[in-house]
């Protein structure tokens, strides 16, 4: 059973210049969201878009009846649906992984989705969720067991914001960095950064195109890299001192500052990382 997606279809783009990250602002009176968190509705909810957990059963690889409950409530609240998290389509999304393989259009159309949110208001309900899916009453024992699937909701939730703030940033052409990336069918190795918010380290041997869009993207990481609770934690220096051979010394920086959330939050364990490690490239 399809437990993990491998990275997008690479197809054809060019490496333009980046400018910053540009997420929408959006405006009106909101859709309660995950207990009570307010999302801001979209306007296409007709829309196909694609789905999280779409290949897998969490029903026929839990260990308690609480946690396909826990899955069933996230997976159908709008709140969560809105904000349509690009580090879970990235972990576990069949109908992302199929769009991806259309080309840059139709890959562009969902991230403008992923984008076009709130990112403080979507950060809580990852965050959110991060912490309900840790309990007893919800999935606890699937996680302490390392269910891959509970795993792989986890990491998608804790990584929010360090895959949206990729995901979203442009370049001065107007293009998404990320849509470049994952449409560069001369360096596929472009695509593997995106992997590194959640706890996939670089392939080795691998050389990403030394483009602006690289260097930006990384230092977005490096700033999250510092806090322990994140898998960038285990996965940014790695890939930073690996982008310097390839694209020079000083290309991107090696070290991280250790953040003060560190001392407060749960350390990001080896083990889960290596559980999505070595099921997405299972199937690569």
């Amino acid at each position: 059973m399809t437990l993990l997606l491998p990275p997008p279809q690479v197809l054809a783009r060019n490496s333009p210049t980046p400018t910053s990250i540009s997420p929408s602002s959006a405006s009106g009176t909101g859709t309660a969201g995950v207990d009570g968190i307010t999302v801001q509705p979209s306007d296409d909810s007709n829309e196909a878009w694609p789905k999280l957990f779409d290949s897998t059963s969490i029903s026929a690889n839990s260990s308690s009846e609480s946690c396909p409950v826990f899955f069933n409530k996230f997976l159908a609240d709008k709140g969560f649906l809105d904000c349509l998290p690009l580090s879970g389509l990235l972990l576990n999304s069949l109908s992302y992984f199929d769009i991806t393989k259309k080309g840059t259009f139709a890959t562009t159309k969902v991230i403008d989705k992923t984008c076009n949110v709130s990112l403080a208001t979507c950060t809580a309900v990852m965050e959110k969720l991060g912490w309900q899916i840790r309990l007893d009453e919800n999935c606890g024992q699937d996680f302490r067991n390392q269910n891959p699937i509970v795993i792989q909701a986890y990491t998608g939730f804790i990584s929010y914001r360090a895959v949206y703030s990729a995901g979203c940033l442009k370049s001065a052409s107007g293009s998404y960095c990320y849509v470049d990336a994952i449409t560069n069918v001369s360096s596929p190795s472009d695509s593997y950064v995106y992997y590194l918010p959640l706890g996939i380290k670089f392939p080795g041997g691998s050389r990403p195109t030394c483009s602006s869009c690289l260097s930006q993207t990384m230092a977005i990481f490096a700033s999250a890299a510092g806090n322990s609770s994140q898998p960038l934690s285990g996965t940014y220096v790695p890939a930073a001192e690996q982008i310097n051979l390839g694209c020079g010394p000083n290309f991107v920086n090696t070290t991280v500052e250790q953040s003060d959330a560190s001392a407060s939050s749960p350390r990001f364990t080896i083990v889960a990382a290596t559980t999505v490690l070595s099921i997405l490239f299972a199937l690569m």
